[in-house]
């Protein structure tokens, strides 16, 4: 018996490996496409989320200034009938315990030219800062809203978005 190769031999094998290598580099190409595609659509998400909390933060110290003038340079508001929150969070004031100290509710609002204060709504981290003036704008209210909560200020996805109001 005489056994003759044929040059065709294992050409199939060769193929196969061939498209499977080329499937894998397109599902991995996808895979890879659809992972930066969620990223950025939580990213979009999470900074929506922020912008949130910071209108909150000072569509909050609106309404504590108008309704009780809680940030009068001249008087501190201390009602002990009145607690101040916002979104069910009692204000409190700087530093956040996660600075360093333990909260504690804001004993009096105000009574000088700089008032600060922080909350979570919905587990996102709200600063506002309310700087009231001798000349226009009157009163300048800085609110950051954070995308995380203020146990975490060094989350490495935490998107910042402020609002301020002048009057």
């Amino acid at each position: 018996m005489i056994y003759s190769r044929t040059p065709q031999r294992g050409f199939i094998l060769i193929l196969a490996a061939l498209v499977a290598s080329l499937l894998t580099s397109l599902g991995l190409a996808m895979f890879s496409i659809a992972k930066k595609e969620i990223i950025l659509s939580s990213l979009g998400r999470d900074s929506q989320l922020a912008f949130y909390a910071a209108d909150t933060g000072a569509e909050c110290a609106l309404y504590w200034d108008f309704k009780y003038n809680a940030f009068s340079t001249s008087t501190v508001f201390s009602s002990p009938d009145i607690i101040p929150t916002c979104a069910g969070n009692v204000l409190q004031d700087f530093p956040t315990p996660y600075e360093q100290g333990v909260p504690d509710g804001i004993s009096g609002l105000g009574g000088n030219n700089y008032s600060t204060f922080w909350f979570e709504p919905e587990g996102r981290c709200v600063y506002v800062t309310v700087t009231k003036r001798a000349t226009y704008p009157n009163t300048v209210v800085e609110s950051l809203g954070y995308s995380t909560s203020c146990s975490e200020p060094d989350h490495p996805r935490r998107l910042e978005r402020a609002v301020r109001s002048t009057f």
